[in-house]
């Protein structure tokens, strides 16, 4: 083997060892989980006819950081057609977590079809060193969203 080629596949070796450290440190894209249910409250909101209309819920759940580099959250959404965000409460936003520490948040949800078995991921907006960005909250058992609107309306 030339020198040359060994050279070219040592840089490859670091650099891929490289981009691969900086993804697991939450440094390119930061790493949010969730990480457990609180008390639920559901009151289901009926039309004049009397049949279900809206499913309002509040729920408590934690969220890590689970990256090697603190995050700034500058905001929580709800992304779906089917669920919307009233508010979220538990604490200051923007607010910056270490590595490691976590984010209870109690979220008040509308729900307007109950029928609907996709995942409801929660959005974070957060601040980087290069400027804003949005990363969906997991599980950490898998990459599914952390909330199914079916579990919302039993």
């Amino acid at each position: 083997m030339s020198r040359r080629l060994r050279l070219v596949l040592a840089v490859g070796v670091v650099v891929s060892l490289g981009c691969l450290l900086a993804w697991r440190s939450g440094a390119v894209v930061p790493r949010l989980e969730h990480r457990g249910f609180g008390p639920e409250q559901t009151f289901v909101y009926r039309d004049d006819a009397g049949r279900p209309s809206t499913a309002r819920a509040t729920v408590v759940q934690m969220f890590v950081n689970d990256g090697w580099l603190p995050v700034t959250i500058t905001g929580v959404a709800v992304k779906t057609a089917d669920v919307s965000l009233v508010k979220a409460t538990g604490g200051p936003i923007p607010r910056t977590l270490g590595p490691g520490a976590a984010l209870t948040l109690e979220l008040v949800l509308d729900v307007r079809r109950c029928d609907v078995r996709k995942g409801v991921p929660v959005l974070f907006e957060v601040d980087r060193w290069w400027g804003a960005t949005t990363v969906t909250a997991v599980r950490e058992d898998d990459d599914e969203p952390w909330l199914s609107a079916l579990s919302i309306c039993r």
